[in-house]
């Protein structure tokens, strides 16, 4: 669920290969935060197999993401590198060091996503997407799939994002459609410099600027449907968020 929460559920949500003292060796490119930046989230399953708790601990320089460390050692941390003021590599790893798994994301000349890259060390998978920015605003996505080192067979996935006010309003691919609604209050991670560069990759997105209400999968004619719930804090960002899937409840609680 993490992985999801940042992107980003949710998901969002790192250490960056060069990080110094900045009293020492000032990083112009870090800055303070705009707005509230994310410090905690406890995310709750009660279910009828039982129930369980994850803390996720959020630490950053300025307004930079360092990493998101859980409370439960089976779970994978998660480490971010910059290249300036893009995120260029998330991994996440697992106490003894060992790599879950990690993106790699390259950009174009104008700070545009051009290549998203998630491999699995240990199963030497890889997959990869390729962005084309339209005149219409939308943007073209092809995937290829391979080993950790190389993914260059193209695979049968090739979609379209469409953008509306600004969020992510449809993702498809060949057999899968995901459309989204959105409140009009803070998303989480909208301060978290160079989150909204990557929000679409790997097809799927918790937001840019704002939260997602809904969330429908038509994959073939097969409808799954998802609602989020919110309560919000006095700046408007969310205090919780409660998905009901059947089977189970997820709640996050997010502390700033």
């Amino acid at each position: 669920m993490k992985k999801l929460l940042l992107m980003l559920s949710v998901c969002m949500v790192f250490f960056s290969s060069c990080i110094q003292n900045p009293t020492e060796n000032p990083d112009p490119t870090i800055v303070p935060p705009a707005g509230l930046l994310l410090k905690k989230a406890v995310d709750t399953y009660q279910g009828a197999t039982g129930d369980s708790i994850v803390t996720s601990n959020f630490t950053y320089l300025g307004n930079k993401l360092v990493s998101v460390i859980d409370d439960v050692a089976t779970e994978s941390d998660m480490y971010v590198t910059y290249t300036g003021n893009l995120i260029s590599k998330i991994e996440y790893q697992y106490i003894d060091g060992s790599v879950d798994q990690r993106n790699t994301y390259i950009y174009d000349d104008t700070n545009r996503l051009v290549t998203f890259i998630r491999v699995d060390p240990e199963m030497d998978l890889g997959n990869k997407e390729t962005y084309v920015y339209n005149s219409d605003g939308t943007i073209s996505v092809t995937s290829f799939i391979g080993d950790a080192t190389t993914q260059t067979q193209a695979s049968a996935s090739v979609g379209t994002i469409t953008f509306t006010a600004g969020e992510i309003s449809t993702i498809t691919d060949s057999d899968l459609t995901v459309t989204y609604t959105y409140d009009n209050k803070n998303n989480p991670q909208k301060n978290i410099l160079g989150m909204d560069k990557i929000a679409f990759a790997d097809h799927y997105t918790s937001g840019i600027m704002h939260n997602v209400l809904t969330e429908t999968e038509n994959r073939l004619g097969i409808i799954d449907s998802y609602i989020y719930q919110y309560t919000y804090n006095t700046q408007d960002y969310p205090a919780t968020i409660i998905q009901d899937e059947g089977e189970g409840t997820f709640t996050t609680a997010y502390f700033y």
